[in-house]
């Protein structure tokens, strides 16, 4: 049975939210960690034949990043409370290099059009650039709606970075 929401929420992580206009590729994960729908990811070695992988604080640069792992329909679970599905090592990954996203963030205070940024401590998802080098930006993505409920925010990526 379904259940009604007593508030609109922003989705679940990995949710493509605006399908007007939006790029997703398909990029193999080369890391050495499953990527979960939402998680930004970066390129591999710096050139996009290797593929792409999650988030390596002491590594990975802003030039690095691609886009967000995004929800392939076929891959949800189907299993009634459960709103995660994962891409393993080897598997290919639904990025989305432009358009709308939600995402989890760890800032309580997000505002729209604020700029996103990566946490190099716990990999979150923040709006504050924080101490130098503590921070690494996703280049042209911003809060397109604030954090709902469940610390959910929708943002953007305005331009693509994978050529």
């Amino acid at each position: 049975m379904g259940k009604v929401l007593s508030k609109f929420t922003n989705g679940f992580p990995g949710t493509v939210t605006r399908e007007n206009d939006y790029v997703i590729v398909a990029l193999k994960n080369v890391g050495q960690t499953v990527i979960k729908p939402g998680d930004p990811v970066f390129l591999y070695n710096g050139v996009t034949p290797g593929g792409v992988r999650g988030f390596i604080a002491n590594t990975t640069t802003e030039n690095d990043f691609v886009g967000i792992a995004v929800r392939n329909p076929s891959k949800t679970q189907a299993i009634e409370g459960q709103s995660e599905s994962e891409y393993k090592v080897g598997e290919v990954v639904d990025v989305l290099v432009q358009g709308c996203t939600c995402v989890p963030c760890g800032t309580s205070s997000a505002k729209i059009g604020n700029q996103v940024y990566i946490r190099k401590s716990d990999s979150v998802l923040v709006t504050s650039a924080g101490s130098e080098g503590t921070t690494v930006p996703l280049p042209d993505t911003y809060i397109r709606e604030p954090r709902d409920s469940a610390s959910n925010v929708e943002i953007v990526i305005t331009k693509r970075h994978l050529q």
